[in-house]
This record gives C-alpha cells, sequence and structure tokens, in this order.
C-alpha cells in the first residue's frame, strides 16, 4: 500500500494574484471621481489597470498549473480584466452622453457603472470561491 500526502499552496496564490487583482478593482472605483467630459483619463486610468492585470497574469503564469481547464485563478484573472475593459466602455458610455447633452444621465451612469461593476465583481468571486 502506497500513501501519497499532497498540498498546494494556496496562501502563495492568495497573496501573490488574489489580494493585488482585488486592490487594482477596488481601485477602479477612482474613476467616478474624474471628469466626465474627460474621456482621455477615464480611459487611461480603466486602461492601465487592465494592463496591470495582464501583466500580473503573465508574471504569475508560470507559477499556475497547466491544465486543460480554467482554474479558479484564471478565471479572477479574466473577471478582473473584463472588469476593466467594461470600464471603459461605461466611461465611453457616460462621456458620450455628457457631449450629447445629457448631462444628468452621465452622471448617473458615471456613479453607478463602476461602482456596479466592483459589486458584481466580488459577487463572481465569491461564487467562484465557494
Amino acid at each position: 500500500r502506497i500513501s501519497l500526502h499532497l498540498s498546494r499552496r494556496t496562501g502563495y496564490y492568495v497573496y501573490k494574484v488574489m489580494i493585488p487583482l482585488i486592490i487594482t478593482v477596488l481601485l477602479n472605483i477612482g474613476q467616478i471621481d474624474l471628469p466626465i467630459e474627460d474621456l482621455s483619463d477615464n480611459l487611461q486610468h480603466s486602461g492601465t489597470l487592465f494592463l496591470s492585470s495582464v501583466a500580473l497574469l503573465y508574471v504569475v503564469q508560470d507559477e499556475l498549473p497547466r491544465t486543460d481547464f480554467q482554474t479558479v485563478i484564471d478565471v479572477i484573472i479574466l473577471n478582473t480584466m473584463y472588469t476593466f475593459a467594461l470600464s471603459c466602455f461605461i466611461a465611453m458610455w457616460a462621456a458620450r452622453s455628457y457631449n450629447s447633452g445629457h448631462e444628468d444621465w452621465a452622471r448617473h451612469i458615471n456613479a453607478w457603472g463602476v461602482p456596479g461593476l466592483t459589486v458584481l465583481f466580488f459577487v463572481a468571486l465569491i461564487a467562484k470561491i465557494l
């Protein structure tokens, strides 16, 4: 009879992947304080955070197991990138509404769009972990 004890270093993934991704998603909320009419600043903010999540993916790629399916970490990184990409679209939608004369609607989009995405990110995160 052969017995093996295998364990995974989950703390490594939490500290090196999960916490930095959560911090970047929380930093995305700062987009609501940027002027709506300044689309380039909004896109630059979300775009930089998107690129940081892509960079993190490439840094930890060698540490992740090579599988034919998506791991929990893969899904979380993808959800983070989706959040930042959708934030760019929200910024464009708000700026377009603002420039079309719908300033109240643009403020509403800006005030609820990115925080709503952040809440959806955390709901998806909790659902994937549980």
